[in-house]
């Protein structure tokens, strides 16, 4: 029995478990996307703002 199998009928049996993991797997996504939208805005940002007037011209 492969430990995906094993997993599975570990959350069927108990299924305040299964509830329990994906409120912490939904936590760690929401918060990842926030991460990564955060950082992803603060390269835009520096990008945007950066001194670098070589392109400026044209």
């Amino acid at each position: 029995m492969g430990w995906v199998s094993l997993l599975v009928r570990f959350l069927l049996v108990f299924p305040k478990l299964a509830e329990m993991l994906t409120l912490v797997l939904d936590s760690y996504d929401k918060e990842y996307r926030r991460r990564k939208h955060l950082e992803l805005e603060r390269d835009i940002d520096e990008w945007v703002h950066s001194d670098d007037t070589s392109e400026s011209d044209t």
